[in-house]
């Protein structure tokens, strides 16, 4: 693999994060308000797309907060 395609790829990569962040943090926001808002320094820890993407899921299935951080407990890092 080239230089140029592992810094394209990582920059994509990059990218795909903060969209995910920004949708996830207007989630968290409109579900639970300041609660929910509260988790955002949590989520940017979460290091793999897949991660980050399945807690997106989790957002919309769940009826409280504490499912969340349940969540993000067993995967920050």
């Amino acid at each position: 693999m080239t230089n140029d395609k592992l810094y394209l790829e990582g920059k994509l990569e990059g990218k795909l994060e903060g969209k995910y962040e920004g949708l996830i943090e207007g989630m968290l926001d409109i579900k639970y308000g300041a609660d929910g808002l509260a988790l955002m320094a949590f989520v940017k820890e979460v290091t793999s797309i897949e991660k980050v993407a399945r807690f997106k899921e989790l957002i919309r299935r769940s009826k409280t907060v504490d499912e969340l951080k349940e969540f993000l407990k067993n995967n920050v890092g």
